[in-house]
Parts: C-alpha cells; structure tokens; sequence
C-alpha cells in the first residue's frame, strides 16, 4: 500500500460506529457552553484504554493490521501514537480547507455517513480525487498529502489514528503497548 492515499470499505461493523458516533455527540452536549467553533468542529482524544473498550481488542487489531500494511519504500510501517474522535457541523460551508498533517500518517474511520457533501478530496499533481466514504469506512493517508473535506450539510462524525514512522524503540502496537491482551475477545 505505497499510495499517497488509499481507501477501505467496512472496516468496522456498522454497531461499533454507531455507538462511538453517539458517544461524540453525548460528550458535545455535555459541554456547559457551546460556542460556534465547537459547533464547526469538535475534538475528543482517546486513549488506548478507551477505544480498546468501545472498539473491541479484534477491532484495534484490524485498524492497526491495516496501518501497518502502509508502508514506505524502506518497508518502515507507521505506528500509531494518538487517536481522537471529531464531530463537523456546518451548512454548505467548506469544511476542512486544504492542508497536510505534517509528518503523520493519517487512518480516518467515517462514524456515520446520514449527511450530505463533506467528502474526503485528496490533490495531486493529477488533480483532485475526491472519495466517497461510507460510515465504517477508512481512509488513510501520509505525510505532506494535500487533503481537505467538500462543503457538508449536517452533522459527521470521525474516528483519526495519528501515526509515524522512524519512531526508534517504539512498539508496532504504538499506543496500544500494553493494553491488548494476547487473547482477541469473540
């Protein structure tokens, strides 16, 4: 998988997304005060516990079995060491303008898709790619890939693995060292 950017079709079960969908949203309403740019974007970090429970140990598994399969042309793999959930409301606006991550290597896992537009489009020297995800899908892409998300109306939610590569003395399992029992739950 050398591509800037590659896509997956059912990643997670569709439950799974569900249940993590709504709890991005119970934690935005939660908030005491919600201002506009909570609105536009929201941000919760998780970690490794965390998901391990709402995921499942066999669905941490699959994502970084998945992020492990993109690797550069030194064979290195990413590894992951952040991840945090995202809810984006807006109305026809652009969404997320076109940037990079930096050095990361990105896997994003759509938590619903009961919205219009916000696509995921991708620029290259070919142009523009833009993809159509479905909730439970991924996309993940490395470092200095030029991305940005298409106006949307609604409400969408996103699950983001932040990982790197040339990360010396780290775990393949990255931020799951430690946490993921041998034993893969049934």
């Amino acid at each position: 998988m050398n591509a800037t950017f590659h896509q997956a079709c059912s990643i997670l079960p569709k439950d799974t997304i569900a249940e993590a969908a709504y709890y991005v949203e119970e934690t935005f309403q939660s908030k005491k005060k919600i201002t506009n740019k909570d609105r536009e974007e929201f941000k919760v970090t998780a970690t490794a516990e965390f998901l391990i429970e709402m995921l499942g140990p066999s669905n941490i598994r699959t994502l970084l079995d998945y992020l492990s399969g993109y690797t550069n042309d030194k064979g290195e793999s990413p590894i992951a060491v952040n991840a945090f959930f995202q809810r984006f409301e807006h109305h026809g606006e652009h969404v997320s303008p076109y940037h990079t991550d930096g050095q990361a290597i990105s896997l994003v896992i759509l938590l619903n898709d009961d919205y219009m537009g916000g696509e995921m489009t991708f620029l290259s020297g070919a142009g523009p790619s833009t993809i159509q995800t479905e909730a439970g899908s991924a996309t993940i892409h490395g470092p200095g890939v030029v991305h940005g998300n298409a106006a949307l109306y609604g409400v969408k939610y996103q699950l983001t693995l932040v990982a790197f590569r040339n990360l010396k003395n780290k775990s393949p399992l990255g931020m799951f060292e430690g946490h993921l029992d041998k034993e893969i739950d049934a």
